[in-house]
């Protein structure tokens, strides 16, 4: 993995810092006063760190900040007017950038940029001659746009301010959550920080309240981020509606989830990490882009090597699988092939016994007195007779005698396959109404049994519940009668209407 350095600029040179998982360190140092410097780091990075890529932060004097809100139109035309309003804030193509913050229904639109980039590129050309990657370019001023809602500091009015060293302090002013001002003042040196403080806020504040930026009777806040360079000063008294907090760079760091540091300056180039690229074009970054466009093309291909790998030894296991299948089916085959062969028959059937055996099969298929017709003729008739339902049916073959009922079924005789056999049948039916008068239950039965007899049936021992004379009197239901009283019908398919069937 590429290593990752970040060139810190300001008003006195160029410093490089080294990167990684704790927080920056300070690697050399480049005088701006040096007309060979750029030359010089670049030269640096080609020997020392040859696949580096370089972040650049911009801690510079000349940076503009304008706040306007844009008119009430539509998303592409609104694009255009911010557009238009860069152009004429910034002619300069380079180094200038545009923000939209939406509050309130309204569109706020940041433009910040360098009057002059010239300072900036002379830096940056040597490093894009030698072919060196540039990721980010961002400055101070627009890294502290979200530290306050960050750190969770939700206040109408808000001064920043922070040292950023060589006797820099830089000042951002906030209203309502958006950043209207940056201002970086120079003193001589560090020495002087702490007795310049007051006076610089002071004069910071006295230049809001000219431009209207505060009123008499607004709040703000004064948050000082203090580090070795930068303490708690004691007279920062600027008033009743000013109140002054002092946050440590460490308390900061921790609550921003960053490696621990006392260094402001190390602090600020861990926001960059994280925060937007907001001056860097595809012109500054083109390196970075062809590295990262070769890095992608590079992981497609071991990914796609890595597929094909995975493909072959899936393909390579399911045909060794397969043909271990087809091995183990081809032993089985054998074996089966192997144990058939080995069957012989006991002994040989003579060719009359065969035919003796297929025409005692066709004489009982065609003499043995199945129930089919008898069922179909029986069924027939009572699914026209809905004053009865069937309760059992039992039937057998031919006895030449019918069973009385209650007697046990004897032994069959042999029977004669030359004389066609009939079919019994014994049916116990209970009437559909058991209320109805035993009467009209008789006079149905007896009409059940013209039907059968008309369907070519013999009727054989109808049994009703109860014998009754002709000429006895029923008047309504008989005490004997009961709701599982039951008529008693044997019928019989004569053997000459089942052997023509047969036939």
């Amino acid at each position: 993995m590429a290593a990752e350095r970040f060139l810190y600029l300001n008003s006195h040179g160029a410093s490089l810092w080294s990167a990684g998982p704790a927080a920056p360190a300070p690697e050399i140092r480049f005088a701006g006063d040096d007309p060979q410097a750029p030359g010089q780091l670049a030269g640096y990075l080609v020997r020392h760190a040859p696949d580096a890529v370089i972040r650049v932060v911009l801690d510079l004097p000349g940076e503009i900040l304008h706040v306007d809100t844009a008119p009430k139109v539509g998303l592409r035309d609104r694009q255009r007017w911010g557009l238009r309003r860069l152009a004429t804030l910034l002619p300069q193509p380079q180094l200038r950038t545009l923000r939209w913050r939406h509050q309130r229904g309204m569109h706020r639109a940041l433009l910040a940029g360098f009057a002059d980039p010239q300072a900036v590129l002379d830096w940056l050309e040597p490093l894009l001659a030698a072919s060196i990657p540039i990721a980010s370019v961002q400055s101070l001023a627009l890294l502290a746009d979200h530290l306050p809602g960050r750190l969770g500091l939700r206040l109408p009015r808000l001064l920043l301010v922070s040292h950023t060293g060589d006797g820099c302090l830089r000042y951002a002013w906030f209203r309502d959550g958006i950043l209207h001002l940056g201002r970086l003042v120079q003193l001589e040196n560090d020495d002087a920080i702490e007795a310049g403080l007051v006076r610089e806020t002071r004069v910071v504040l006295d230049y809001l309240a000219s431009i209207q930026q505060t009123g008499l009777n607004d709040r703000t806040t004064v948050l000082v981020l203090t580090a070795p360079g930068l303490q708690p000063a004691t007279g920062m008294q600027f008033g009743d509606r000013i109140d002054v907090v002092h946050a440590g760079i460490g308390e900061c760091a921790r609550r921003l989830k960053l490696p621990a540091t006392t260094d402001s300056r190390a602090f600020w180039l861990m926001l960059a990490r994280q925060g937007r690229n907001d001056y860097g074009r595809f012109a500054l970054r083109r390196y970075w882009q062809y590295r990262q466009l070769r890095q992608g093309l590079t992981m497609t291909a071991v990914i796609a090597c890595g597929m094909a790998a995975g493909i072959g030894a899936m393909s390579t296991w399911y045909i060794r699988q397969l043909d271990a299948e087809r091995q183990q089916l081809a032993e089985q085959a054998l074996q089966v092939q192997q144990t058939a062969a080995a069957i012989r028959l006991p002994a040989r059937i003579p060719a009359a016994d065969v035919r003796a055996l297929v025409e005692n099969s066709r004489a009982i298929r065609q003499h043995m007195p199945l129930p089919d017709e008898l069922m179909q003729r029986l069924l027939a008739v009572l699914a026209d007779t809905p004053a009865f339902r069937l309760v059992s049916l039992d039937w057998q073959p031919d006895h030449h005698q019918p069973l009385s009922k209650g007697q046990p079924v004897p032994a069959l005789p042999e029977l004669d396959l030359r004389q066609p056999l009939g079919n019994w049948a014994r049916l116990a039916l209970q009437p559909a109404r058991p209320a109805a008068p035993y009467r009209d239950q008789l006079a149905g039965f007896a009409s059940l049994q013209a039907r059968l007899q008309s369907a070519g049936l013999q009727v054989h021992q109808p049994s009703p519940p109860i014998n009754v004379a002709p000429t006895a009197v029923l008047d309504g239901r008989h005490p004997l009668l009961d709701a599982q009283a039951r008529f008693m019908l044997t019928v019989r398919l004569p053997p000459a209407t089942h052997a023509k069937t047969a036939r």
